[in-house]
């Protein structure tokens, strides 16, 4: 009996610790993930222009499969592909599209290095927020706009699944006011959400209406 007891006491130790280990995994670090989020928006602003916008890689080769790969890194499904233009589904055979990193630049093409007099814009990363399995955190430009990025937390790692941009900083970026709604509070710059969808807010400082954001 005693033989049986020490079997089952051992047995039922295993069990515990394979339990404890379990849950330990389970529990997030919130320090960690948002290490591992500031890290991410840092090398995403690392990626030069012509590979991220051009998918020009080094030699002049052009490889849109390259820039497909390079952005499952940073980006889930919906963001990075283009969608049917009829039927609205990703289409994993469409063109790469990708938010834009840099909102005050309309035109991509002055980004490239051959083109541009200047430095790209100075990138300031603010603290991420957590909440749960998600996460969202707020880029600050040098040039006065702002990128706000929601991300996702996935088995293989952090990936952004919405990016808000505004070519200025808003007052509140949850709520836009058009010019003649309210002149003292109201915003002059232009918003623009990613995925775009038609479904997907924008917003400009022509607007009469406000727009409410969502926090997520």
């Amino acid at each position: 009996m005693k033989k049986l007891s020490h079997l089952f006491f051992l047995w039922l130790a295993s069990l515990l610790f394979v339990a404890s280990a379990c849950s330990a995994q389970d529990v997030t670090d919130p320090v960690k993930d948002k290490q591992e989020i500031v890290s991410l928006i840092k090398t995403l602003y690392k990626i030069k222009p012509e590979i991220y916008y051009f998918a020009t890689f080094p030699n002049g080769k052009y490889s849109e499969d390259k820039l497909s790969e390079l952005a499952e890194k940073y980006f889930i499904n919906d963001l990075n592909s283009k969608r049917n233009a009829k039927t609205k589904k990703i289409d994993p055979k469409g063109t790469v599209q990708l938010p834009n990193l840099y909102p005050l630049e309309e035109d991509p093409g002055n980004l490239r290095a051959d083109y541009r007099n200047e430095p790209l814009p100075k990138v300031k990363i603010e603290t991420p927020e957590l909440d749960g399995q998600r996460g969202k955190v707020l880029v600050k430009l040098s040039d006065g706009s702002l990128v706000q990025f929601f991300l996702q937390k996935r088995p293989e790692g952090w990936r952004i699944y919405k990016v808000r941009t505004f070519t200025y900083a808003p007052k509140n970026i949850y709520l836009l006011i058009g010019e003649e709604e309210n002149e003292r509070e109201s915003y002059r710059g232009s918003m623009h959400e990613y995925p775009d969808t038609p479904e997907a807010p924008h917003f400009d400082s022509s607007d009469k209406p406000s727009l409410k954001l969502s926090p997520w």
